[in-house]
C-alpha cells in the first residue's frame, strides 16, 4: 500500500496547488475554493486508497480539466501522470481519455513539448489497453518523434517498447524484435534496470510466440530477476505468468501450475484484478490439460467476470476461447462451438488474425469430432496459412499434428 499512499499524497498536493491562490483569467468562472469531502487541505489519504480514489475519480478528472482551462498546463500534465497508473489498474478509459485530451490541448497551446510527448505516450498506453492497436501505435510514434527531437533518450526507449507491444499483439514479431532491440540499446547505455526488465519480458514473450522456448525461458528469467531487483511487483507477476505459459507449451505442467499460482499470489497482493484474471486463465489452461475440468471452470468463471466488469475485450475473448477448449476437452461439442465462435467473432472485430487462427484450429477439432471432415480440413488449412504468415510456433505444431493424425492441444 506504500506506493498507493504516495500516489494519493501527490494527488492531494497537486490539487491543493491548483485550488489555493489561483486566479482565473479574465472572463472565466472563478475557481471554487470549497473542497469535496475527502479532499480537505492537508488531509492524509485514507488507509484504503483504492476506495478513496474510486470515490474522488470524477473530482480529479474535473480538476485536470479545470487546470487545463486555466492554462496550468504543467499541473494538468503532472496530474495525468499521477492518475495514469490508477486508470490502468481500473481500466478507467473515459477518465483517462478526458484528462489526457484536456491536458494535451493545454500543453500544445503553451508549446510545452516535453509534456506533449508524455501525454501522447499516455494516450498510446490508453489505446493499447483498449486493444486499439493501430491507434496506440500512432500515438506512440507521435510521442517518439517529440522525444527524439528533444534528445530524451529514456522517453524514446519507452515509446519503442510501446510500439514493440503493439506489433507483438498483432503478430508482427520481426518488427516487435526490432523495436525491442532499439529500446534495449538505449536502456543498456543508461544502465536502466527497470527498462531492461521490460525489454527482457518483451523478448521472452516474442520468443515464446515463435516457438523458441529455450530463448523465451532465458529472457524471462532475466526479466524476473530484474523486476525483483527494482521492486516491480506488477512486472514480477506478469513474468511469472509468461514463464508458466512457456513451461506449459513445453509440456511441463507441474512447473507451469506452480508458476501460475505464484503469479496469482503476487498480483492479488498488489490488487491488480485484471492481471489476476489473466493469470487465472493461464492456470485454467493447465488444469484442462491435467483433466481437472471443474477447477478450470471455476477459474474461468471468475476471470470472465473480471474481464467483463473491466471492459477488457481481449481478456473476454481469451477466456471465452478457453471455455471453448474446456468444453471441447469434456466432449461437449455444442457448448465448445458456441464459445469458440463467440471468441472468433471478437478476435475478428479486434483484427487479431493470429488469435482468430488459434480459435479456428480449435473449431476445426469440433468439426472433426462431429464427423464434418471437410469443414475441419478447411479451417485447419486457414489456420495453418495464418500461422505460416506470422511465423508463430503453431505452424510446425499443427503441421506435425496433421501428419501424425493427432489432436492439437491449444496455445496462449
Amino acid at each position: 500500500m506504500r506506493g498507493d499512499r504516495k500516489v494519493g499524497g501527490l494527488l492531494l498536493t497537486l490539487i491543493g496547488g491548483l485550488r489555493i491562490g489561483t486566479q482565473p483569467p479574465a472572463g472565466t468562472d472563478p475557481v471554487r475554493t470549497d473542497r469535496p469531502a475527502g479532499i480537505a487541505s492537508g488531509d492524509e489519504p485514507p488507509d484504503d486508497v483504492h476506495t478513496w480514489l474510486d470515490q474522488e475519480q470524477w473530482t480529479l478528472v474535473h480538476t485536470v480539466e479545470q487546470a487545463a482551462r486555466l492554462g496550468r498546463h504543467r499541473l494538468a500534465r503532472r496530474l495525468c501522470e499521477a492518475l495514469l497508473p490508477w486508470f490502468r489498474l481500473r481500466n478507467s478509459f473515459e477518465p483517462w481519455l478526458r484528462t489526457h485530451s484536456a491536458a494535451l490541448e493545454a500543453v500544445r497551446a503553451a508549446k510545452d513539448r516535453p509534456s506533449e510527448a508524455i501525454l501522447l505516450r499516455g494516450l498510446g498506453q490508453l489505446y493499447y489497453e483498449q486493444d486499439l492497436l493501430d491507434e496506440a501505435a500512432e500515438y506512440y510514434r507521435g510521442a517518439l518523434t517529440v522525444f527524439r527531437d528533444l534528445g530524451d533518450r529514456r522517453g524514446e526507449a519507452g515509446c519503442l517498447l510501446g510500439e514493440a507491444s503493439t506489433h507483438r499483439e498483432q503478430g508482427r514479431f520481426t518488427r516487435a524484435l526490432e523495436f525491442l532491440e532499439g529500446a534495449r540499446a538505449i536502456y543498456s547505455q543508461m544502465d536502466d534496470m527497470a527498462g531492461l526488465a521490460e525489454c527482457s519480458y518483451g523478448f521472452g514473450h516474442v520468443n515464446r510466440e515463435v516457438g523458441n522456448l529455450a530463448g523465451a525461458a532465458a529472457a524471462l528469467e532475466q526479466a524476473l530477476a530484474a523486476y525483483r531487483q527494482v521492486g516491480d511487483r506488477r512486472g514480477e507477476g506478469m513474468t511469472l505468468r509468461s514463464m508458466a505459459m512457456v513451461h506449459r507449451a513445453d509440456g511441463a505442467l507441474a512447473k507451469s501450475e506452480q508458476l501460475a499460482e505464484e503469479a496469482i499470489s503476487v498480483l492479488r497482493e498488489i490488487g491488480d484484478r485484471l492481471l489476476v484474471a489473466y493469470a487465472m486463465q493461464c492456470l485454467a489452461k493447465v488444469k484442462i490439460r491435467q483433466g481437472c475440468g471443474e477447477h478450470a471452470a471455476s477459474l474461468l468463471k471468475e476471470a470472465l467476470q473480471v474481464c467483463t466488469d473491466l471492459c477488457d475485450g481481449f481478456g473476454v475473448a481469451l477466456v471465452t476461447r478457453t471455455l471453448g477448449e474446456l468444453h471441447l476437452a469434456a466432449g461437449e461439442l455444442d457448448e465448445a462451438a458456441a464459445h469458440l465462435t463467440a471468441a472468433r467473432d471478437r478476435w475478428s472485430a479486434m483484427r487479431l488474425d493470429l488469435f482468430r487462427a488459434r480459435t479456428d484450429r480449435d473449431l476445426a477439432e469440433v468439426h472433426r469430432r462431429r464427423g464434418d471432415l471437410a469443414a475441419a480440413e478447411e479451417l485447419r488449412g486457414l489456420a495453418l496459412a495464418t500461422f505460416r504468415r506470422y511465423g508463430s510456433r503453431e505452424q510446425s505444431e499443427l503441421a506435425n499434428l496433421l501428419e501424425a493424425g493427432r489432436e492439437p492441444t491449444g496455445s496462449e
